[in-house]
């Protein structure tokens, strides 16, 4: 049985189309969901980084607004349930490939002030099915939030890679990103992410 992650509040914001000439056609969507204590348990973002990267934290006048989280999943499948009972017949079932890019990003308002910590993501489906059922979904439900179930075969944390049969891709310690401190002296972890919204 494959293992399972529930995003909450999820929503796709855009889709892209890559078609390449030398390969199959993958649909990438940018996604955007609750950043639940859920989520961030289940991959293990709740401690402090501790220098190797896990963090990269975005600091702006002293204050973190938002943070790139390590992590994938090797995604086999997605169902996105819509929230309103009268739009479920238009529920998304996907077959997809990878999940990640994880970015926490804190919301502001008007004036500046952070309002809510939300939880941003890619996920990439070749399903020569996609394009049309993404197009579907949309049409209908906009960004209307629901409830994302995601199947996968492998989680991928700090330092792991995944091996195709091209190449060996380590997508999770890539080195592109050093840490940075924030105004603490610490670096940010994904727990004082949701503190930063709530004003603490």
């Amino acid at each position: 049985m494959p293992n399972s992650l529930i995003f909450r509040g999820a929503f796709i914001r855009s889709i892209h189309l890559s078609n390449p000439d030398d390969g199959d056609k993958t649909v990438t969507m940018q996604c955007t969901a609750d950043f639940s204590d859920q989520v961030i348990e289940k991959m293990k973002w709740g401690q402090v980084a501790d220098g190797t990267g896990e963090f990269t934290p975005i600091n702006i006048d002293g204050v973190v607004s938002s943070c790139k989280l390590k992590g994938a999943l090797l995604a086999t499948s997605l169902i996105l349930t819509p929230s309103s009972r009268e739009m479920k017949k238009h529920e998304l079932d996907l077959d997809t490939t990878w999940l990640g890019d994880f970015q926490a990003v804190v919301t502001k308002d008007r004036e500046g002030e952070p309002t809510n910590t939300e939880l941003r993501f890619s996920v990439e489906s070749t399903s020569n099915k996609a394009a049309a059922l993404l197009e579907n979904y949309i049409n209908h439900l906009g960004r209307e939030k629901g409830q994302m179930k995601v199947s996968y075969s492998k989680q991928l944390l700090l330092g792991e890679s995944e091996e195709t049969e091209d190449d060996t891709q380590d997508t999770l310690n890539d080195g592109e990103d050093e840490p940075i401190e924030v105004a603490a002296g610490t670096l940010a972890s994904a727990r004082s992410m949701k503190a930063v919204s709530k004003g603490n």
